[in-house]
């Protein structure tokens, strides 16, 4: 069998595959872990491997009802080439799932070394940095440059952010 794609409004992904799924459609959303902060916490948040794509499964259920997907809450289009659903074959699904599960453990961090920063608290703030390393789960070293010489910060993670 074959997968479709759809396009979704933008930052919709999730309510789209709620309503698609409550329709009876078999959907398949691919995500990645990716480290975000959240009111002063770290946490892993999964976002979208294709920000604004779906696949939805060609079954029974497609082929009968497949007008309703356009209208379907946080669904933007079925994307289609000359007015037939464009397929995408299993081998490919296959292959983006395995890569999916291969990477589940892998969280993208917040911040890799090198980074700019800009210090947002304390008596640093508004000076930009460069990321070294996490010290700790909540804090990180920076490198700072004062008065024309390199030095080393060590900081609470939710006193800076990227720039």
């Amino acid at each position: 069998m074959t997968w479709h794609v759809i396009m979704t409004k933008p930052q919709k992904e999730s309510y789209a595959v709620e309503k698609l799924t409550e329709q009876g459609f078999a959907v398949y959303y691919p995500q990645r872990p990716h480290e975000k902060m959240v009111r002063h916490k770290r946490v892993v948040k999964h976002l979208s491997l294709f920000p604004r794509y779906l696949f939805i499964y060609h079954d029974d259920i497609f082929l009968a009802q497949q007008h309703t997907i356009r209208s379907t809450p946080g669904v933007a289009q079925l994307i289609q080439n000359g007015g037939i659903a464009t397929p995408v074959h299993d081998q490919i699904i296959s292959a983006i799932k395995s890569l999916e599960q291969l990477n589940q453990d892998k969280v993208e961090k917040l911040y890799t070394r090198n980074d700019q920063v800009i210090i947002n608290n304390g008596i640093y703030k508004d000076m930009e940095a460069i990321f070294v390393r996490e010290d700790s789960e909540e804090r990180a070293v920076l490198l700072i440059q004062i008065l024309h010489n390199d030095a080393y910060l060590t900081i609470a993670k939710n006193d800076f952010k990227k720039i």
